[in-house]
């Protein structure tokens, strides 16, 4: 039993669920036994299999972004066809159509797969998502589509059509999204658009403004023509929801404020600015002096003592010792803040049927947690703030009064990383020379940018690929696909820590409001100005406590 379609085949049948799939395959990767083509074959697979259909997050790569290499690819073409799996095969197949393998035979085999998955599915809403998947591939094809579209699009379009807009209103509108770009005959969406509009004024009068809102945000689709018209409705839309939710007993003030902000930037992007618009504004003013009050009602965090502990500094025979004793810190646990959460849900409403969002200086909505699970980023950048005031920063404020190092020994000291790639030692040198200095606006500038390139040479390190072509044109990869594939190569708690500072709109996003020049001056120096340049300097030193697997450099 050597090749892979034997393999497969041996530990899955074709009833065996996705979720099951990626269970067995991740805990079949535990085990230390497991060697050779079978280990490589279950890693494959467990990649594929946690591939998202539709457009990614940071949390999942999205299927169009997964780029094997050619000998992968034509593995996958002598096997795919012997799997009996369904959900296997049809990820397979999706693969090889998306890399331009037998690209128009590939792409019928996985949309013939992927409907045949959804055969026993009762509801539209449960068939939604692969259809999305199955239009995507059809767009994919260019020109070549137009032969398919009969056998493919006309069922799941009179599926539509005949669908309960009261029951499936958003999958209804969302999959006709998905059609415009299929450039299907007027007439069709001509359909689609009798549909909608006749469900937008029942939709209006039971007061369910989220779907009011669905539908006309595909009719500013349908009719380009009346897309202005039907997206000031979209914008309203908010409005309305945000004071239907205003009348309830003890609404939570600072989420009306949040629909408001949404209908208000709505009309931003429209372009208007009138009387009503200016309205919705001062309306919003008096909203989040309300939400002020409510919050001091309902209580705040408890201050938290920042009295800093006293310690000394213990005597060391070299420089270089005292370094290490400044980084000498653990991460927080993520697991910690997750069981916190979990506690908090049970215990607090609001967080177990309401969602969380997160607002920028300026007052807009940079993030959404329908679940809140991303309130563990809040949490740790609260407890991140904490440690730099009772630990790290006092612990570098003895540092400094006992010690002075220069930028030449700064390099000796990371000049043997496995973090910093050696055409990066001189930049990251420098980066960290200035931190020593007190200057931590010029560290933070010069080290985050560094640090994702010290994660991009972490994964070449281990062979992963972190360029991805599109359109011919190869760029690199985001930092959340580098967060996605570290996974298994670094500790957990060490990419948490990385992802609420560098990357979460919950968390620091340090990364992010640097590149796009929303930091201030003073916030450089702040605890977590600090702490960026304390986690360059840990990463540059400490790697290795961290690596779940060894390096074996590539030649």
């Amino acid at each position: 039993m050597t090749d892979a379609a034997s393999i497969i085949n041996h530990y899955f049948t074709a009833r065996h669920g996705l979720g099951y799939l990626q269970l067995f395959a991740e805990e079949r990767l535990k085990d230390p036994e497991l060697q050779g083509p079978e280990r490589e074959l279950f890693a494959c697979l467990e990649a594929v299999l946690k591939l998202g259909l539709l457009n990614g997050n940071s949390k999942v790569k999205e299927i169009n972004e997964h780029r094997p290499g050619q000998e992968t690819l034509a593995e996958l073409a002598d096997t795919t066809p012997k799997i009996i799996n369904p959900y296997i095969q049809a990820y397979f197949y999706d693969i090889l159509q998306v890399n331009k393998k037998d690209k128009f035979v590939n792409a019928q085999k996985a949309i013939d797969t992927y409907l045949s998955l959804i055969e026993e599915d009762n509801t539209l809403s449960t068939k939604r998502d692969r259809y999305i998947r199955i239009f995507r591939i059809l767009v994919g094809l260019g020109k070549g589509r137009h032969a398919l579209l009969d056998k493919y699009v006309l069922p799941v379009q009179q599926e539509i059509l005949a669908a309960d807009m009261q029951h499936d209103c958003y999958s209804v509108t969302k999959l006709v999204e998905e059609l415009i770009p299929l450039q299907l005959e007027p007439t069709t969406y001509q359909l689609f658009i009798q549909k909608i509009n006749g469900a937008v004024p029942l939709f209006l009068a039971s007061r369910e403004f989220e779907h009011y809102r669905q539908c006309n945000h595909v009719l500013a689709l349908l009719v380009p023509a009346d897309a202005v018209a039907y997206g000031t409705e979209v914008a309203r839309a908010y409005i309305l929801e945000a004071d239907d939710y205003d009348h309830r007993t003890n609404a939570l003030q600072y989420m009306v404020a949040d629909l408001y902000k949404k209908g208000i930037r709505h009309f931003q992007q429209l372009e208007i600015k009138n009387a009503e618009t200016e309205a919705l504004r001062k309306k919003l003013v008096e909203i989040l002096k309300k939400a002020a009050v409510q919050h001091q009602l309902i209580g705040a965090l408890p201050a938290i003592p920042l009295k800093k502990p006293e310690f000394d500094m213990p005597d060391f025979n070299h420089l270089f010792q005292a370094v290490y004793w400044l980084i000498d810190r653990e991460f927080p646990s993520k697991q910690e803040f997750t069981d916190e959460l979990r506690g908090k849900s049970d215990e607090f409403l609001h967080l177990k049927f309401m969602g969380s969002s997160m607002t920028d200086e300026e007052g807009n909505t940079v993030a959404i947690s329908a679940d809140n699970a991303d309130l563990i980023y809040k949490d740790a950048a609260m407890t991140r703030d904490i440690h730099c005031k009772m630990l790290l920063r006092p612990a570098y404020d003895k540092f400094s009064d006992k010690y002075a190092i220069s930028e030449a020994e700064v390099f000796w000291l990371i000049e043997h990383s496995k973090f910093i790639p050696p055409g990066r030692l001189d930049i990251y040198t420098h980066g960290l020379y200035h931190g020593f200095c007190g200057n931590f606006a010029v560290a933070v500038h010069l080290l985050v940018p560094q640090i994702e390139n010290g994660l991009r040479h972490v994964l070449q390190t281990y062979g992963v690929i972190t360029i991805k072509l599109t359109e011919e044109i190869q760029t690199e990869n985001s930092l959340a696909f580098y967060f996605n594939h570290l996974k298994g190569i670094l500790h957990e708690d060490l990419l948490f820590d990385l992802e609420g500072l560098l990357n979460e709109s919950f968390g620091n996003n340090i990364r992010n409001l640097v590149a796009h020049g929303k930091y201030a001056t003073g916030q450089f120096f702040a605890p977590v100005g600090f702490y960026t340049w304390w986690l360059a300097l840990k990463l540059g030193l400490h790697l290795d406590r961290y690596l779940l697997k060894e390096i074996n450099p590539l030649s």
